[in-house]
């Protein structure tokens, strides 16, 4: 969905899952993804590109408790959700035109 065309925020914490464990949380953002092979090419940039992927897949009434479950790993969810909030504002364009390259 989201390529490598997602201009990147700057989290200064940005959980991730490894897929290929049985028990994934279902709000997991995973580090493996279609457009990363390995983790070693697992950057910002991909975590941003898997978190807008996540959040977009995600039903309607699935996004509170995802942004409540992504909080709760991390250290400073007020941080976290302003630089959620940052990547939306980057990204503005996917957003008004419904590109998902």
């Amino acid at each position: 969905m989201f390529l490598h065309s997602v201009l990147a925020a700057e989290f200064s914490e940005h959980p991730v899952a490894d897929p290929t464990h049985k028990d994934l949380h279902p709000f997991e953002v995973p580090i493996l993804n279609s457009e990363t092979n390995h983790s070693a090419e697992f950057g910002i940039t991909e975590y941003c590109a898997a978190l807008m992927n996540k959040m977009f897949s995600l039903a309607h009434l699935q996004i509170m408790p995802f942004f409540q479950y992504q909080c709760s790993l991390v250290n400073d969810p007020k941080t976290w959700l302003k630089t959620l909030q940052h990547l939306f504002e980057n990204n503005l364009h996917f957003l008004q035109h419904g590109k998902h390259d």
